[in-house]
């Protein structure tokens, strides 16, 4: 009888001290918030994510190449006035 009563005893205490701790709202880690942290925490996954990063940069450098170029040149030259120091080729005198 004292063995039942001892078992009894020790049934309700789970059940209440149980029920008290599963009531504590505690969050409760799952496998996605496990992974989850992890990726932001391991510095190893960072590196690696900033690697990928690096090579598709690299990869859009590298077929930029084939791409079409523009280029936009600008000349200005004056024509009706004369120089005012005009520019005689070396070895050759100006007639006059």
């Amino acid at each position: 009888m004292s063995m039942m009563l001892l078992l009894f005893g020790l049934s309700l205490a789970v059940i209440f001290l149980g029920r008290s701790a599963w009531a504590s709202g505690k969050p409760v880690l799952t496998l996605e918030n496990a992974l989850e942290m992890a990726e932001r925490n391991n510095p190893v996954i960072s590196a690696s994510g900033e690697r990928i990063t690096q090579a598709h940069a690299r990869l859009d450098q590298a077929s930029a190449a084939s791409l079409p170029q523009l280029g936009v040149s600008l000349l200005y030259q004056e024509v009706q006035n004369e120089p005012r120091y005009p520019v005689v080729p070396a070895g050759y005198a100006k007639a006059g």
